[in-house]
C-alpha cells in the first residue's frame, strides 16, 4: 500500500541536530543538517579546486577547469539577471 507523507514543502528546510555541543545557555555548538551539507560541499569544492589545475596556474585549461568556470558564469549570470546591474551583482561573486 502506498503510503503518502503529508507535509509541507518546506520540511526540506528545517535544522536538525545530529550531534548537541550546547556549552551554556547562549553558546551552542552542535553540528546541525546545515552543517553537514556545508561541509560535504566544501569538500567536493576543494577537490573540483585542486583537479581543475587554478591551483597550480596553467595556461591551457583542462576538463575540469572548464566545467568549473562554465559553473561560476552561469551563477554570475544569474546573480546578475536578478540583482539587475553588473555593479550590485558582482561584489556578491568577488
Amino acid at each position: 500500500m502506498n503510503k503518502v507523507l503529508a507535509g509541507s514543502v518546506f520540511d526540506q528546510f528545517e535544522v536538525h541536530k545530529l550531534i548537541d555541543l550546547a556549552l551554556t545557555d547562549k553558546n551552542d555548538l552542535s553540528i546541525t543538517n546545515v552543517t553537514l551539507f556545508l561541509a560535504i560541499s566544501l569538500v567536493i569544492y576543494i577537490f573540483l579546486y585542486s583537479q581543475s589545475g587554478l591551483s597550480e596556474g596553467r595556461i591551457i585549461p583542462g576538463r575540469i577547469q572548464s566545467i568549473v568556470e562554465s559553473l561560476y558564469e552561469v551563477v554570475r549570470s544569474i546573480t546578475i539577471d536578478n540583482i539587475g546591474s553588473v555593479v550590485k551583482g558582482n561584489r556578491y561573486l568577488a
